[in-house]
């Protein structure tokens, strides 16, 4: 099981690392020339169309190569999803391209995920594209059949979409076989594009094949080749990627910034150049030909120790952000980036070079699972892996349910006292006369229903950690004993009269401010001040952006595999009222509502008829805050104008053509439900019976 595991996550981050190198390159070439367009507008918008267009496939890859994910059902479009597709194909393809559309006006809306669909699409116009070469055809046609059973399901009505292209062909022999992974026509091929689209088909119920007449026509590749033509000056920052589009965009941005680089497109070309000169810093890829980034991290520890490396990498998990950093990285950079971004990250690197630099040094994470692509999260990695090959306190601070204890069991896991104890205590949880002996064990006879002698929890974690949760809600006296261990590393047994010795590296965490709670002198200064060596601050959940909609597919699966039923499947509809809730329970809340869905909705697609009235409600304001500000203005507007047109009218006129006009609109929503109207008018039946006549 472990290595198959394995071998899942090294084709994952073989996906990741295939797709976002050339994105990363087309986002910064974009970025770069939206800067030299200036004033022109029209063509800033194609620039601009670039940018998103990366984005979008980044955040599909994101999902794709994580664990896989409900699908984000709504109806669709498929007209437009395919002239999307189109407009792709024509942007990306040789002159001689011609696109034929060939579309049923009957084929109705679809349900599917339409993210996921553009790419099912353009993955196979893209293996269309290169097969027909410099120039060539391909047709979209879209048909309706009438009722067809689709993997023993049977549908009145299923969408058939056929993308023909008139290139050479596939083998016979490779038909069978053309959407497992792995297996491509083409030389130099990954064979991930064709496999990724039989996944995506299959989790909508559908199916694809592939027909081909092999042997005719050829197919032509090409390789364009870039030359930065950068005139070197001593100490550059050397860029090292096997994608000379990520070293031409790196060495233009940092060039406009007036920083000088060197570009290798190995690192095995760099090693051999250590001898020419030094770099100020190295900005290197993982991913590679020849050497990979994490050996060549270890190389250049032995050649020039100390020397600051930014790693860049297409799959920026924490297993990958952890290792980078016990081979010596003093920087994470994941891909694809904002070239702002990364011409910061290494600006301040130089800035805060001095020549001597701690190598950073750590033991792989190996089951600690964080969930998180957000920026506090990556910040969060980061700190976990700058600390790796320390021993220091940390505090960490978040509201609860912020996932505090998951940082401290990673801390622990990546600490060079991984296989030494890790022992949890929480000081809210257990009664204050209690909580001294649970810190520090009592000997038989210390008091009342001390039958015997008890070992406490600095006892258990001895040369291991000890994680102290909610230590802002320590009582006072025992602040005094542990600041006393925490500084001598000895305490007494309760009762006890031998003095005992223990090496302990403490990790805390709360959900209160102690800094205020110094100022008011409930929390001591001075163990605030030893627990506060190293702090590492989470963000609440509303604040993590996308982190919210991949949390909720990951406890949807969780719940879904411990009750052993189907995985609940998510509308766009639901998905946006859950990512507009404020979660104020944070991630436990999600996990709890993901538990609470998994087995109390009925459907196997969760709408929002199935969400509790606060997140409903909430996506309703998030949605209509604006539209309600300008409906308060148009209101305004209106009876402004109809007093202006109304003077003359007699008293309460004004008045009744508001309330007729407001009745009969409410009446129209309500289908004519009397009912229904006065609920939402706050009106008695009999007012709105009345109210019927006299208007």
């Amino acid at each position: 099981m472990k290595i198959g595991q394995n071998a899942n996550t090294a084709v994952i981050r073989a996906i990741a690392h295939e797709i976002k190198n050339p994105l990363g390159g087309l986002r910064g070439a974009a970025q770069l020339l939206d800067r030299e367009l200036n004033d022109n507008s029209e063509m800033r918008d194609y620039t601009q169309i670039i940018v998103k267009e990366t984005d979008r496939l980044c955040g599909l890859v994101d999902d794709m190569s994580g664990p896989q994910i409900p699908l984000l059902l709504s109806k669709i479009n498929i007209y437009e999803v395919l002239e999307h597709v189109c407009k792709l194909a024509l942007a990306e393809g040789a002159n001689g391209l011609q696109i034929v559309r060939d579309y049923d006006p009957s084929l109705p809306t679809v349900l599917g995920d339409q993210k996921q669909l553009i790419q099912v699409f353009i993955n196979i116009a893209r293996n269309a594209m290169e097969a027909i070469g410099n120039s060539g055809t391909i047709t979209f046609r879209t048909r309706v059949q009438r009722q067809v059973t689709l993997r023993k399901v049977r549908y009145q009505n299923a969408a058939r979409i056929d993308i023909e292209d008139n290139g050479p062909g596939i083998p016979e022999d490779m038909l069978d076989q053309i959407f497992y992974p792995m297996i491509s026509g083409k030389p130099h091929g990954e064979g991930l594009g064709l496999s990724i689209v039989h996944q995506i088909i299959l989790r909508h119920g559908g199916i694809v094949t592939c027909e081909s007449t092999p042997g005719i026509g050829r197919t032509n590749y090409r390789r364009i080749r870039h030359g930065s033509g950068m005139k070197l000056a001593s100490e550059p920052v050397w860029i090292i990627d096997d994608d000379q589009s990520i070293r031409w965009v790196l060495a233009q941005a940092l060039k406009k910034s007036g920083i000088d680089s060197r570009t290798f497109c190995s690192a095995d070309a760099a090693l051999d150049s250590f001898g020419e000169e030094r770099p100020k810093v190295i900005v290197t890829d993982i991913r590679m030909q020849g050497m990979d980034g994490l050996l060549f991290l270890d190389e250049v520890q032995k050649n020039i120790p100390g020397l600051p490396v930014i790693v860049m990498t297409a799959y920026s998990d924490l297993d990958t952000t952890v290792e980078s950093f016990q081979r010596g990285a003093r920087e994470h950079l994941p891909k694809p980036f904002d070239i702002d971004v990364a011409v910061t990250l290494i600006q301040r690197v130089i800035d805060e070079q001095q020549g001597n630099f701690d190598e950073a040094s750590a033991k792989k994470i190996e089951s600690t699972t964080m969930i998180g692509e957000s920026a506090p999260m990556q910040e969060v990695f980061r700190a976990i892996g700058r600390l790796s090959n320390s021993e220091f306190n940390v505090l960490i601070t978040g509201e609860s349910g912020t996932g505090k204890e998951l940082v401290a069991r990673a801390l622990f896991e990546n600490s060079v006292r991984k296989n030494q104890p890790f022992v949890a205590i929480n000081a809210a949880a257990i009664p204050v006369d209690l909580l001294e002996s649970e810190l520090f064990g009592h000997e038989k006879g210390a008091f009342t229903g001390a039958n015997q002698r008890r070992i406490g929890r600095f006892e258990q974690a001895d040369r291991g950690t000890l994680f102290l949760d909610e230590i802002g809600d320590m009582p006072h006296d025992l602040q005094s004993r542990l600041l006393r261990v925490m500084s001598e590393g000895k305490f007494y047994r309760v009762g006890g009269v031998n003095q005992i010795s223990v090496d302990v590296r403490i990790i805390a965490a709360t959900n209160q401010p102690l800094e205020e709670l110094v100022e008011k002198h409930v929390f001591r200064s001075d163990l605030y001040h030893r627990l506060n060596v190293v702090r590492i601050a989470l963000a609440p959940v509303r604040e993590r952006g996308n982190d919210i909609e991949k949390l909720i597919h990951f406890f949807l699966m969780q719940a879904a595999n411990q009750l052993n039923v189907e995985v609940k499947s998510v509308t766009q509809n639901t998905m946006e009222c859950l990512t507009a809730f404020s979660w104020p329970g944070n991630i436990r809340e999600i996990e709890n509502f993901c538990r609470s869905v998994t087995i109390m909705s009925p459907s196997k697609i969760l709408t929002p008829r199935d969400l509790p009235p606060e997140i409903e409600q909430c996506r309703y304001s998030a949605q209509n805050q604006g539209a309600n500000a300008e409906w308060e203005r148009s209101l305004r507007l209106a009876i402004e104008l109809l007093l202006e047109s109304d003077l003359k009218k007699g008293e309460g006129e004004v008045r009744q053509e508001i309330e007729r006009i407001m009745l009969d609109t409410v009446l129209k929503f309500s289908d004519g439900s009397r009912g229904e109207a006065a609920r939402i008018l706050g009106w008695g039946r009999n007012t709105i019976t009345r109210k019927i006549k006299e208007l």
